[in-house]
C-alpha cells in the first residue's frame, strides 16, 4: 500500500475531487477540514464508493497559526505526501478593511505553517505539492496587443499589493496573494534545505461538475459560478458579439491528475504545473459550445454572433507544452467535453436565468 496523504482544504472544489482521484488510486488520505461538520457528507460518500479505502478526517480550524498542523503531523506518522489546497477564495465577500487579511495573510502564513510544521516533526514526507493558480504567473499588467509576451511556467505575476489596495481591487488581492505565498514556497524550500521535493500546480479557471450531486447548489464555487453568470448575464436576444468575460479554462480532472503525477513522476518535482486547455476564449465561445452541444439549453441562451471570434492581441498567449511533454505528452480533456459536463449536472438541478 502506498504511504498516506495529508490533504489541506480537503471539503474544497479542487480538493474534493483530489482526495477522491487518490482513493481510486488506493492511497490512504487524511483531510484536514476546519469543522468535523464539513467533512460528514464527504466522508459518508467515500466510505460508501471506497469501502476498502482509509479516509478520515482531521480539523485544523486555522490554518495560518503558526503550529496549526503539528498535531496533524504528530499523530499521523504515516504520512509520506502532502497535497497543500487549502487558501482563501473569499472574492466578493470582504470588506476593505479585512482585505489584507483574508487574502495575504492567510494564504502566505497558511502555506508557511505547513511547511514549517512537515520540516520540523515529519522527515518522512517525500513530496509536497501545492494548489497555486495562473494567478501567481499572469502578467497583471498586461499590455493588450503586447505580442512579445507568452505565459509560461517561468512567468511571475508582476502585480503588488498597493496596486491591489489602492482600488480595493479584490480580484488582483487573491493574484497577488497566490504569487506571494507561492514565492514564499519556493524560497522556504531553498533556504530551509528540506528533505522533502515541492512541486507547484497553477491551473486556470478551474471548471466540472461537482463531486456529489448533494453540492450542486443553485450558486456553485466561485470558478464554475463565473462561467454560469456570464452565460446567465447575455441576454437571449442578443446577436452581438460577446467577447467579456474571457476565460482560460482546465477541467479539474486534469488538474487531479497532475497533483498525483508531481508525486508519482520524479520528472516533475520542482516544476510549477500550468495548466491551460488551448487559448484564452471569449464568452462568445462558451455560448457556441454550449448550443452545439447540450440540446437542452437551445433557445435558453443566447446565440450572440457565433461567426465573429476573438481578436488574440487582447489577450496574453500561453504555452504549457513543455508541462505536458513532462507528463508523457499529455491530453487536456477538451473544453467542450468540460462545459458539457458542468451544465448537464447544473441543470438536473436548477434553471438557468438568463434575462430576455
Amino acid at each position: 500500500m502506498p504511504g498516506a496523504v495529508l490533504v489541506s482544504g480537503s471539503n474544497g472544489f479542487i480538493a474534493g475531487h483530489l482526495v477522491d482521484g487518490l482513493l481510486a488510486k488506493g492511497y490512504p488520505v487524511i483531510g484536514t477540514v476546519r469543522s468535523m461538520k464539513k467533512s460528514e457528507p464527504f466522508l459518508k460518500y467515500f466510505e460508501k464508493k471506497y469501502p476498502e479505502g482509509k479516509i478520515q478526517y482531521v480539523i485544523v480550524e486555522r490554518i495560518d497559526e503558526e503550529g496549526a498542523f503539528d498535531q496533524v503531523f504528530k499523530d499521523h506518522p504515516e504520512i509520506e505526501y502532502v497535497m497543500h489546497c487549502a487558501a482563501s477564495t473569499a472574492i466578493g465577500t470582504t470588506k476593505e478593511a479585512e482585505l489584507k487579511n483574508v487574502f495575504l495573510k492567510a494564504s502566505v502564513n497558511g502555506t508557511l505553517s505547513i511547511l514549517k510544521s512537515i520540516k520540523k516533526l515529519a522527515p518522512q514526507v517525500k513530496n509536497v505539492v501545492m494548489t497555486s493558480s495562473i494567478a501567481a504567473m499572469a502578467k497583471g499588467n498586461f499590455t493588450k496587443g503586447d505580442e512579445s509576451y507568452v505565459l509560461n511556467n517561468k512567468s511571475w505575476n508582476d502585480s503588488t499589493w498597493e496596486q491591489a489596495e489602492k482600488k480595493h481591487d479584490q480580484l488582483k488581492a487573491y493574484a497577488v496573494a497566490k504569487t506571494t505565498a507561492e514565492r514564499s514556497a519556493w524560497d522556504f524550500v531553498k533556504n530551509e534545505k528540506v528533505n522533502f521535493k515541492f512541486s507547484t500546480v497553477n491551473p486556470n479557471v478551474v471548471v466540472g461538475p461537482q463531486l456529489m450531486e448533494e453540492q450542486v447548489d443553485k450558486v456553485l464555487n466561485s470558478s464554475n459560478q463565473w462561467i454560469i453568470d456570464a452565460v446567465q448575464k447575455v441576454n437571449l436576444s442578443s446577436t452581438s458579439f460577446q467577447v467579456m468575460p474571457v476565460f482560460g479554462i482546465v477541467d479539474v480532472k486534469d488538474v487531479v491528475n497532475f497533483h498525483i503525477f508531481a508525486i508519482e513522476q520524479e520528472s516533475m518535482a520542482g516544476w510549477r504545473l500550468l495548466l491551460q486547455e488551448g487559448p484564452f476564449i471569449s464568452t462568445q465561445s462558451i455560448l457556441n459550445s454550449l448550443n452545439e452541444n447540450v440540446p437542452q439549453l437551445r433557445g435558453k441562451i443566447a446565440k450572440g454572433d457565433p461567426t465573429e471570434t476573438l481578436d488574440p492581441k487582447l489577450v496574453p498567449k500561453i504555452d504549457v507544452s513543455n508541462v505536458l511533454e513532462t507528463a508523457g505528452d499529455y491530453k487536456l480533456t477538451p473544453i467542450d467535453e468540460t462545459l458539457k459536463a458542468l451544465f448537464e449536472q447544473y441543470l438536473k438541478h436548477h434553471t438557468l436565468e438568463v434575462a430576455p
